[in-house]
């Protein structure tokens, strides 16, 4: 018997062994099947669970699979993106991300681009870019009843969103015919944004503007803010035949040496937050 506890031992460490070796390969299987369950479930089960989370996407005459797939039309917060394209790309586990590339398009709007998102609701994009109309702005916290004309194209070149950081965005955004309608009426020309990152020092997004062309006010400047604060500092001069323009510029700006008036302006980029 004692001639045979070193023969049993080594029985016993190879079985363990194999079962080990065994629940691994279970596990791998089972991490494959499950990924392509994912893969190939039909896309139809992702408007369902998008209804169940009451997303503000809504999905109609869909098919494909939750990878690949398309949308006929699509909604977000009630408004018409037309036909709606994704495809999932890889898959990484630290963090667990998921990568997507997607296109939506409508006779009034567009975009594509790629977005990442990870289990900390972390959003990323290396790019995208698109065009949508102005009047899609919502202009109402900053003054009732005024409202923007114009069509709107951007190219975000980084975007990164995370909740416990100030966001990052860089890229151009160029409001082109931009106006404003309502209790005032006024063209601004085409309107041309640089969007920078946060700069290290002061963890601020600063974005310069400036128009050009056929306006009723010639406007340059920059925006700063670290999200949750905002400050603008711009320059600012009416046309010869818009008194109210000028007038407006007189109460609000200080009259530099050029003609224009300085303006600037400080607050909460979201009063509604505490």
């Amino acid at each position: 018997m004692l001639a045979m506890a070193p023969l049993m031992h080594a029985l016993g460490y190879l079985m363990r062994r194999k079962l080990i070796r065994w629940l691994a390969w279970l596990l791998v299987f089972l991490f494959i099947s499950s990924m392509a369950l994912f893969w190939f479930t039909p896309a139809s089960m992702l408007d369902y669970w998008l209804e169940k989370q009451q997303s503000p996407l809504q999905l109609g005459l869909v098919k494909g699979s939750w990878r690949d797939g398309q949308a006929g039309l699509a909604q977000f917060n009630g408004i018409d993106i037309g036909e709606l394209k994704w495809q999932f790309g890889n898959y990484k586990l630290k963090p667990a991300t998921a990568e997507l590339q997607f296109q939506a398009k409508s006779p009034q709007m567009q975009v594509q681009g790629d977005l990442s998102v990870d289990i900390d609701d972390r959003i990323s994009s290396t790019g995208m870019q698109g065009y949508f109309p102005a009047r899609w702005l919502d202009l109402q916290h900053i003054a009732p009843w005024l409202f923007a004309d114009g069509k709107i194209n951007f190219d975000l070149k980084h975007l990164k969103l995370d909740k416990q950081a100030i966001p990052e965005i860089s890229g151009t955004l160029d409001w082109q015919q931009a106006g404003l309608s309502g209790l005032v009426t006024a063209k601004l020309g085409d309107l041309h944004f640089v969007i920078e990152n946060p700069v290290q020092t002061d963890n601020q997004i600063t974005v310069s503007f400036s128009n050009k062309g056929e306006a009723d006010i010639s406007l340059s400047g920059t925006v700063s803010s670290d999200g949750k604060f905002y400050q603008l500092n711009a320059y600012a001069k009416g046309s010869a035949d818009r008194d109210d323009i000028n007038n407006f510029l007189q109460r609000v700006g200080q009259l530099q040496r050029n003609g224009q008036y300085q303006i600037t302006f400080n607050g909460k980029l979201f009063p509604d937050e505490n």
